[in-house]
């Protein structure tokens, strides 16, 4: 073990110009003998153990230290700070019980929650939940929002870091969003030791329960007993070499770069590529907007140009045509693609035996032929095409092609097919929700909600407060009859 003292960190980092889980993260973890950490909720905590260096940081005789906010609402909140503990200790355990549950029915967070569980139960994670008094003061909700932690060594040195970093299971995120931290360390002395004292006192102060500002919960004694029972006859060094094969499995659909900002796999999307391998590498992905379904549909186009696969991707609009073909760019760097754009607005692919030649079988190409979903249901294009099992089908915005006019396509054979929707069944239309799930055979589980994507820090935490209005006769009349126009409208597209 290497004193912190050792290393020459930066003052901060950022994704542009560093690599901020091998230049600070994981060095740190790997030489410390503790790891003081405020998050966000719960399930986050999965999120910030660096898995790389977790044996070297346990045989240190490290120790974790979390605080986190309970994924509550203000009502919920405002009931913990009235005063009344056995409602506050109800609350609690039926939000801790409710993530636990979600954690261990997802298919792609199952194994790194039961190696939570362990080290929780042998003493290596200490957790303790902090509910903000004033629960809607954005200075006070702003700290369980910030990334702020404390890492010390065994020679009293000790190294604070505050920023956007954002974590994920599978290392720190490389997902082209811009992050940063600011570090600071106790052995520089001056304002740097000043402002890592600071960090780790305003730590100490809140987990000792010193603060004015908040209430601080144990995890609840059913709780604690439910992960004993989940860390039961669990070798936590054989759970941790799983979870650390799982996460080199997620690079083989992604190719190798250097490159700081190169993105990675989400569980999630992980999970759901090899589920959908496993069912014929058909399926629709029903993921929730924002959750990187387009990415995920490139790592499956990816794997198919490498098996020398014809790849066609469908689009509802003439906007998306461009956008796909920069994605596509920016994702696969190691192979050379050629692309044919189909839309009213090109003519190059109506010419005769182009469409042909390029969705034809071991032509030695990387094609991609990207379509809108009207093109491609005309009869130019479906006979100029080369159908057969050689062929990738992917539908962008899949719900879009269940019109009676689009659906034509579905009659065109592929040998693999991916649809992606954050909402895949049409509302009002059965036949045409129907015709997708039979071409595609049906979604792929599991299905990533908003409730996942919210929980798992991938879209903004938020709630619904919806309000109920009553519309007199008049109005209800005339929003049935918008009603029915839009019904027929939206059945057209």
């Amino acid at each position: 073990m290497v004193a912190l003292s050792d290393f020459e960190f930066k003052s901060s980092y950022n994704k542009i110009d560093h690599n901020i889980a091998d230049e600070f993260y994981l060095p740190c973890m790997r030489n410390a003998i503790q790891y003081d950490r405020i998050t966000g909720y719960f399930s986050s905590s999965i999120y910030i153990i660096a898995w790389d260096a977790l044996k070297e940081f346990i045989n240190n005789q490290g120790k974790i230290r979390i605080l986190c906010s309970p994924f509550i609402s203000e009502d919920d909140a405002r009931a913990l700070t009235s005063g009344n503990q056995a409602k506050s200790d109800q609350i609690i355990k039926q939000t801790m019980i409710d993530e636990l549950q979600r954690m261990l029915d997802s298919a792609y967070l199952e194994k790194p929650s039961r190696l939570l569980a362990c080290l929780i139960s042998n003493g290596t994670i200490s957790i303790k939940l902090a509910v903000p008094i004033e629960y809607s003061h954005p200075v006070i909700r702003q700290l369980f929002h910030d990334k702020v932690g404390v890492f010390f060594d065994d020679q009293g040195n000790k190294v604070g870091f505050r920023g956007s970093l954002n974590e994920t299971y599978s290392g720190l995120s490389n997902d082209g969003n811009i992050e940063s931290v600011d570090v600071f360390q106790s052995w520089d002395g001056g304002k740097e030791a000043v402002r890592a004292d600071e960090v780790a006192d305003l730590f100490e102060r809140i987990w000792s329960g010193k603060t004015t500002t908040t209430l601080l919960y144990e995890l609840p004694p059913s709780i604690r007993e439910h992960l004993n029972y989940m860390a039961k006859d669990v070798i936590w060094r054989d759970l941790l070499d799983e979870v650390k094969q799982e996460i080199k499995k997620c690079n083989k659909w992604l190719p190798k770069s250097n490159d700081r900002k190169k993105r990675v796999l989400r569980l999630h999307q992980f999970a759901a590529l090899e589920a959908w391998v496993a069912n014929g590498r058909c399926g629709i992905f029903e993921h929730a907007t924002g959750s990187g379904k387009t990415f995920t549909a490139i790592c499956a186009i990816r794997d198919a140009l490498i098996r020398e696969k014809s790849v066609i991707v469908l689009v509802p609009s003439v906007g998306l045509l461009e956008q796909w073909k920069i994605e596509i760019k920016k994702i696969i760097t190691d192979i050379k693609v050629d692309y044919l754009i189909c839309s009213s607005g090109y003519s190059n692919w109506r010419k005769s035996g182009v469409l042909n030649v390029w969705t034809a079988p071991g032509t030695n190409r990387n094609t991609i032929v990207v379509a809108t979903m009207d093109t491609a249901a005309g009869e130019t294009f479906m006979k100029g095409i080369t159908q057969g099992d050689h062929l990738l089908v992917v539908v962008d915005e899949v719900h879009r092609i269940g019109s009676v006019r689009r659906a034509r396509f579905l009659t065109v054979k592929a040998g693999e097919k991916l649809g992606l929707s954050a909402t895949p069944i049409r509302y009002g239309d059965p036949k045409g929700t129907a015709a997708i799930m039979n071409y595609f055979g049906g979604v792929v589980k599991p299905v990533y909600s908003l409730k996942d994507a919210i929980h798992d820090g991938v879209l903004t935490k938020y709630f619904y407060y919806p309000k109920l209005i009553h519309l007199s006769q008049l109005e209800q009349d005339e929003w049935n009859n918008l009603t029915k126009q839009i019904n027929r409208l939206y059945a057209q597209l």
